[in-house]
């Protein structure tokens, strides 16, 4: 019996979650990472102390979000939109970037 109320509840849950719109969920779940990197980019110029495959690695997705309507989370974040503006300078990322159509 206690295994039955335990499983109605799980599937309770599991139905929550398909529930909400996905976009949604995607957008919290970066806008949630943005938040750390927030945190980590206060007073520094990039992740580790010198640009380094660290910042490298992010450049796919955080210079695109102009491209793709995330723009707007970068606003209320001034240190990784300063931080996503240095790395579009970068002749590594501006060069191999994704050309606007």
């Amino acid at each position: 019996m206690r295994s039955r109320s335990r499983a109605k509840k799980w599937r309770s849950i599991f139905r929550e979650a398909r529930s909400e719109d996905p976009s949604a969920q995607g957008r919290q779940t970066i806008a949630a990472h943005l938040d750390v990197l927030e945190t980590r980019l206060q007073g520094k110029s990039w992740l580790v102390e010198d640009y380094s495959l660290a910042d490298v690695c992010y450049a796919p997705l955080v210079t695109v979000f102009d491209r793709i309507g995330l723009e707007d989370l970068l606003q209320s974040r001034p240190a990784v939109r300063a931080w996503v503006e240095r790395l579009c300078l970068r002749p590594a990322v501006r060069d191999t970037a994704p050309s606007v159509s």
